[in-house]
C-alpha cells in the first residue's frame, strides 16, 4: 500500500508543479489575497480567494463547534483536473502556498485564456451573503425605496 501511495505522490507532485509554471506564465496577476471568516451551523472557518480554505496561512481555522478554539483540519484547497484537446493531463492545485499559485481571483479572456493584473485586483473580494438577503431582494428588487446591499449588487 504505502508503495502505491509513493507512486501517486510522484506522478501527481510533477504535475502539480508543471501546472503552477503553466499558469505563472498565462497570468500576470498578484496572488489574491482575499478572505472571510464563514460563521454557520456551529462552525467557524476561514474561506480565502486563491483556491484554499480552512486556515490563515499560518493557523490552523477550521473551528468546530465554533468559540471551543478545537480545529478538526489544518487546512484544504481545491484541485481540479482534467484532459485537454491533446490528451495532456492538467492539474491545478494549491499546495500550502509552496510554489506557486494556480488560482486567480477573476475571470480569464475566453480567445487566450489569459487575465491581467487589473481584473485580478477588481474580482479580489469575497461577496458573502445570505439567504435572508436573496429572499428580500427576490421580493423588492423592484421596489424603488428598496436599497439593494452591496454584495448583492457587485
Amino acid at each position: 500500500m504505502i508503495k502505491k501511495i509513493l507512486f501517486l505522490f510522484g506522478m501527481i507532485f510533477p504535475l502539480v508543479s508543471s501546472a503552477q509554471d503553466a499558469v505563472r506564465a498565462f497570468s500576470s496577476c498578484r496572488p489574491a489575497t482575499s478572505k472571510v471568516d464563514l460563521d454557520i451551523n456551529n462552525v467557524r472557518t476561514t474561506m480565502m480567494n486563491a483556491g484554499d480554505m480552512w486556515w490563515d496561512s499560518n493557523n490552523a481555522r477550521y473551528e468546530i463547534p465554533k468559540g471551543s478554539q478545537k480545529h478538526s483540519a489544518f487546512c484544504g484547497a481545491v484541485w481540479m483536473g482534467g484532459v485537454d484537446d491533446g490528451g495532456q493531463l492538467r492539474v491545478a492545485a494549491m499546495t500550502y502556498r509552496q510554489s506557486g499559485y494556480d488560482f486567480f481571483a477573476g475571470p480569464l479572456d475566453t480567445a487566450m485564456a489569459t487575465t491581467t493584473d487589473s481584473t485580478c485586483n477588481r474580482y479580489d473580494h469575497i461577496w458573502k451573503i445570505n439567504r435572508a438577503d436573496v429572499e428580500a431582494f427576490r421580493a423588492n428588487y423592484q421596489n424603488p425605496s428598496y436599497v439593494i446591499p452591496e454584495d448583492i449588487l457587485n
